[in-house]
């Protein structure tokens, strides 16, 4: 069975990898686009928004990475293996064009 969770264009979905093959209530996407949200003045092509999914509500939270600026995949690092699902830490590589950083 497929199920759209959300109408945002976007790649690189990723999960807390300890339940990957198990049911989660959180997912991480990148976004290219978010519908109702004005594009990027700067014009740069990429990922610019994190994107958080519970694919049991279908709840979504993002965050912009800001201007001239794209993101890369994200990962989920949980604080010790026992941690309950969805503790933890979200890594992202932002790269900041203006200043040719990453």
């Amino acid at each position: 069975m497929s199920v759209t969770l959300t109408g945002c264009p976007g790649e690189f979905p990723r999960t807390d990898d300890r339940r990957a093959t198990r049911g989660y209530r959180f997912g991480l996407i990148n976004l290219t686009d978010v519908p109702g949200q004005p594009p990027p003045a700067d014009h740069l092509p990429g990922f610019r928004w994190l994107a958080t999914v519970d694919p049991e509500t279908r709840a979504m939270s993002m965050r912009y990475a800001g201007h001239d600026s794209t993101v890369q995949e994200a990962i989920f690092v949980p604080p010790r293996e026992n941690a309950p699902h969805g503790v933890g830490y979200v890594m992202q590589l932002v790269d900041r064009h203006a200043e040719a950083a990453g």
